[in-house]
This record gives C-alpha cells, structure tokens and sequence, in this order.
C-alpha cells in the first residue's frame, strides 16, 4: 500500500512538472494539457533558456502514425530535436509538423539534419538511435510531431530560438508562386517579376525571393515552405504574398482552395503569422494573364473571385495590398491598343519560337500565363513603384526608378537569314546596344517577268513608296531562283510582329513567295531609324533600291535622284527625234525638186 502512494505521488509530480513546462514555454496557463501518453516526461526543467525535453516510455513506440505534441507559443520559433530507434526490425520513420503533410515532404538534403518540411523516410535500424533536427514556426500555439512508420521516439528537444533583431537593412521577402519565382538560365526567356525587383531599388535593401512554381496559399503552406520564411525574417522586414493562379486550379487536389479558405488562410495564418514576428506582411493580387477581348483588345481579369477576395482580405484585415492585378490589366490594355493586340504575347509573356533559346525552351514556348525578362522588367516595377507609395520605412525611401535611357538605340544591323527546321522565311540581326525590342516589318517580292508590265508599273509606285521612308529591305529564297532575276516589292511595308531577341521568323509566310524586311529597335527613350531593307541576295529593281539608307538622308530625295537619268535619257531621245524629222523634211524637199525638174524635161 505504501509503495502504491509513493507510485502515485511520482506520477502527479511528473504530470505537474509537464503542466508548469507548458506554462513557462508558452508564457500562458491557458495552453490545454494533453494526455501524458502524447506529452511524455519532462526530464530537464525550463528556467527562461534551458531546453524543455520530452521523453516517451512505451507511449514512444510508433507502428503506423502517432502524435506528440511540444508546449509554444504562437509567434515563436524553435528549433526541434528527435531522437529515435528502431524496433524490433529495420524499418523507416517520417516526421511531420502541424500543417505540414507527409505527402508533401522531400527527401533531406544532409544526413544530419532535415530539409524545410521535417524528416522523411529515414532509415531507422534495430537496436540504432538517431537524432535529427529541424524549425518549427509556432503559429497558433503548440506544436504537434506527426510520426510515421514503425520505431520508437525516445525524446524531443524543444528549444525556443533567440528573438532576432531588426536587420540593419530591410529584407523584401517574396512568397507566391511561378509569376514571382527566380529561374535560372536554362529557363530563358522564362522571367518572374520577384526576380527583377532589386532592380528597383538601392544596396539598402536586400531580397529573399521564397517564390515557387505550382503553389498557392494550401501546398505552400503544407510543404514547410511558410514556416521556412517565418523562421527566416526579423522585425522590420517586409513580406510580399501573391497567389491565386493555382488556388483556382479545381482540377488540380493538391494546389487547389476555394475562395472561402483562401481568406481563411491568408488572414488566419499567413498574416497572422507575419505579424506576430514584427514583420509586414503586403498582399499583392496577382499578375494577369494574357487574355483579352478580341474586338477591343481590352484585357479580361483573370480568376476574378480570387482577385477580389485578396481586396477584400486586405481592407478585412487592414493589411497592405498592391493591386498588380488592376495595374497589369490597364497597362496591357493601353499597350495592347497603342501597339496591336499581338505585342503582349511577343515582349511580356513567355513566347518563344524553337531555336531562339537553349535549355528547356529550345523547342519554343506558347505560354500565355508566365512572363518573359522585358515583360517581368516592367511588372516588377509596377511592384517597386507601388511599395515606395506605401511609404515603409527602411525600404521606400530606397526605391530607385529605371533611368530612362537618353536617346533611342541605333539602327539594327547585320541582317542575315537564318535556316532553322521548317520556317520558310526567318531572320537574325545584331543586337542593338539600349534595345528592350524590336519591330519588323515585311513587304512581298514579285520577280519583274512574272509580273508583266501592269504589276510592274504597281511595283515600281508600291516600291518606290517604300524606299522614300528612308529603310532597308530584305526577301526570301526558293528553288529556281537565279542571280539574273529582278525582284519588285509589291505594296507597303507593314508591322508583322515585334520581338524581344534578335531572331524573328515570318510565321504567315508561304513557301513559294519571297519577302523583304525591315527592323527598328526600340525603348523608352524611342524608336531607331528602320534598318536596310533585307531582301535574301534577292535583286531589286533599280527604282526600289535605296542610293543612301543613312538615317540622315532625306525622305523624297531617293526618288528624285533616280528620276534624273530618266530625264536625260528623254531629251537625248526628242534631239534625235528632231533631227530625224529635218532629214526626212530635207529628203522631201529634194526628192520634189527633182521631180519638178524631171518634167520640165
């Protein structure tokens, strides 16, 4: 009987122990006391800076999924210590945290510690103990250890990190999806607008872009890749969140939210979460697509419902918003009415035809959703633009606006053609030092003997139109041609695409017709003079070649120099004609003397 009293006084001591753990590790009495089987013994006492450790009995042993949750306190990070055997037979155990998933963790990437998202399918021997490591970001108070697998747990080590400081310079995080994500080379010309946000601002701001392809506010969450940032900023820093292109994938169960739990999470836990670590959290809804009316080319606002619930989470939570969303939709409207509705598909989103890039776009790319570097240039400052009006200290009085650049680019050059698989008529050029773009522009060649004299008098008028603007030409080659053929352009130049690489192909040409080209680069401080007319080695004919391309060489004075040998070849014909005249009237003359004489006679 006495040895049962000292048997219950030992468990009410250890049951006490682990209630006054909670209480100091959270700083609360309010946490919930969990069933001792899930809590386990605390074996080192907290006193403001040691470690609170959690051992199991029995209750560690795992076969199939057990939970054990860790006493915190929302807002806090701590670093997590398992210590773990097999049992019985060689085997393999996970370990998961929170809202962290098993089916949503990678392999580690060191055998000393985990990865982002907690420990998966580590080896776990018989007889063999293991330690492993990893954060955890506290988000709604204490901290639950899913185990998988078959092994025993032996102990957890919770130990809450220091509080950090504010960093001596103001850190833009960017969480989101593949709109925002860095990409490497082999990516080209894939670009996202968080890659080219530094450009906008000085030395005193650094950046940390978390942004990652297929994401949204559910997987991000599950995968640890939210828990990693929280671990990462300090007080100070700025955190900017845009989802919602794979939140609306219905099709799509591990990306996909609904409206409802998209706010839900946004306001519940992302930027509950942000501002509990003295961080400022900047919703930005997201960048469009490239979708728009045909008869107005006015752009249409993509996944609306997800649009309007970031607006209305911000104005609900009184949280920063940028509305990229608005921003994208009204400049790409206007650029898209200015210019022709296919310029946003050829400099802002990722088009590409095949040859133009090496890496994964080799083949090309018709992507209508992601950007391209021109296009992610000018969203990313859309971006930069924004949060200096947001007036944070530490960051916007550091935004620094692209300077425009002073004069325009010089003329385009070195036109060549390029073969490449199955185009019919495509060309590459130098690249124009200052250049964003370029426009090209395309006239049909007809060869002079197919043409008869009335498309030939059309040609002449059509090309000599052309060559007064001062450009230069170019053309295509098919079998059966010969270096005696002359070639005539035949009507107007007219714009037929714009690119941002040095390499463009004539997607509407047709096999067994031949074409001429001219290119002008452009940026924001305007557009060159139009390069010389490519025409493929093809002879023009003398009216539609131009004497002077030179950018200084005025506009009517082509066809006025060509007219003079015209015009001298047409008074040395009336001279003759003249002459011809006298001879035959003296003729007549003498041939009627006679005649009179003869018939005297």
């Amino acid at each position: 009987m006495q040895k049962r009293g000292i048997m219950g006084i030992k468990k009410k001591i250890a049951a006490a122990l682990g209630i006054l753990a909670a209480v100091l590790v959270s700083g609360s009495v309010s946490s919930p006391v969990y069933a001792e089987q899930n809590r386990g013994e605390v074996t080192e006492n907290l006193n403001g800076q040691d470690p609170v450790v959690f051992t199991y009995g029995e209750d560690g042993l795992v076969d199939g999924r057990k939970e054990f949750v860790i006493p915190a306190a929302a807002g806090e990070n701590y670093d997590i210590e398992i210590t773990f055997a097999g049992n019985g037979a060689d085997s393999v155990m996970s370990f998961a945290y929170d809202r962290v998933t098993e089916d949503q963790m990678v392999p580690n990437t060191d055998s000393a510690a985990s990865d982002r998202s907690g420990l998966l399918e580590e080896k776990v021997r018989e007889g063999e103990q293991q330690t492993r490591t990893f954060a955890v970001a506290a988000i709604e108070g204490d901290i639950t250890i899913q185990a998988t697998g078959k092994g025993r747990v032996l102990s957890i080590r919770a130990v809450r990190q220091a509080a950090k400081a504010p960093n001596e310079k103001k850190c833009i995080y960017t969480v989101g999806d593949s709109l925002v994500q860095t990409y490497g080379a082999k990516y080209a010309p894939q670009t996202g607008w968080g890659q080219t946000l530094p450009l906008y601002f000085d030395e005193n701001v650094t950046f940390v872009n978390r942004a990652l392809g297929g994401r949204s506010t559910g997987n991000y969450l599950r995968q640890g890749r939210l828990n990693q940032v929280l671990c990462e900023i300090a007080p100070g820093d700025c955190v900017l969140i845009e989802f919602g292109h794979n939140d609306a994938g219905s099709g799509n169960k591990d990306r996909y939210v609904s409206v409802a739990d998209y706010k839900k999470l946004l306001a519940d836990v992302y930027i509950k979460a942000i501002r509990d670590r003295g961080a400022t959290p900047v919703l930005v809804t997201l960048c469009n697509r490239n979708q728009y009316a045909r008869t107005n080319s006015e752009f249409i606002v993509s996944f609306p419902e997800y649009v309007e619930a970031m607006r209305e989470t911000a104005a609900e939570t009184g949280t920063l918003l940028i509305d990229l969303n608005a921003i994208t939709v009204d400049r790409f409207t206007e650029l898209n009415q200015r210019l022709g509705p296919g310029i946003t598909k050829d400099i802002i989103y990722n088009h590409a035809i095949a040859g133009a890039y090496e890496g994964e776009y080799a083949k090309g790319v018709r992507d209508d959703t992601h950007l391209q570097y021109y296009g992610a240039k000018l969203v990313g400052g859309y971006v930069a633009e924004e949060l200096h009006k947001l007036e944070l200290q530490g960051i916007s009085e550091h935004y620094v606006p692209l300077e425009t650049p002073k004069e325009a680019p010089g003329m385009p050059e070195g036109i060549a053609e390029k073969k490449y698989g199955n185009f019919v008529s495509r060309i590459t050029w130098t690249p124009c030092e200052g250049a964003d773009y370029y426009k090209v522009m395309a006239a049909e060649l007809v060869s002079k003997d197919a043409q008869g004299e009335a498309a030939k008098d059309g040609a002449e008028t059509a090309g000599g139109s052309a060559v007064g603007d001062g450009a230069a030409a170019q053309g295509s080659e098919s079998d059966g041609d010969t270096a005696s053929d002359v070639y005539e352009l035949v009507g107007e130049f007219e714009i037929i695409g714009y690119t941002t690489v040095c390499d463009f192909a004539n997607m509407d040409a047709e096999k067994d017709k031949h074409y001429a080209y001219k290119v002008t680069a452009i940026n924001a401080a305007g557009e060159s003079p139009e390069s010389e007319i490519f025409t493929f080695g093809l002879r023009l004919a003398s009216g539609d070649e131009p004497e002077d391309s030179g950018a200084d060489s005025p506009a009517a004075s082509a066809p006025q120099q060509e007219q003079k040998p015209e015009s001298g070849r047409a008074q040395s014909s009336m001279v003759i004609a003249i002459i011809v005249l006298a001879v035959a009237a003296a003729a007549a003359v003498a041939i009627g003397v006679l005649a009179r004489n003869k018939g005297k006679k």
